[in-house]
């Protein structure tokens, strides 16, 4: 499991406490290719960002197990200083992720938080 404090790890304990279920850890770690590594051993499973391991999946290295009527979003923020011009690509990539965050689902939290700056620059 993902070390306490992680988005994903409170992501992970919301779900369970949900079903009023505790998950049975038995390590935890902040290094995601050591979980990637364990699990494809066969020692374990582990709850990861999709993102993480893409390059495992497409290989069949590692496989999802559909949550059954669940979905875990992970809400992401993008920083920046405000003080500092922007490069041009930067801040196309930047007007993309505005664009893109104006179709997402309804944040919460940060993500919330950060989208309503981005949308309103001073």
């Amino acid at each position: 499991m993902m070390e306490k404090g992680s988005v994903t790890r409170k992501l992970v304990s919301e779900l369970f406490a949900k079903k009023d279920l505790a998950p049975n850890i038995l390590m935890e770690t902040s290094n995601i290719e050591f979980i990637k590594q364990l699990v494809m051993c066969g020692d374990g499973i582990s709850f990861l960002v999709k993102a993480a391991v893409t390059t495992e999946l497409k290989e069949k290295k590692l496989a999802t197990v559909p949550l059954d009527g669940q979905k875990i979003f992970l809400d992401v923020s993008i920083a920046y200083l405000k003080v500092q011009h922007l490069s041009p690509p930067a801040q196309a990539f930047f007007d993309i992720l505005r664009k893109l965050g104006a179709r997402a689902k309804p944040l919460h939290g940060i993500g919330a938080f950060m989208t309503e700056l981005a949308a309103h620059p001073k």
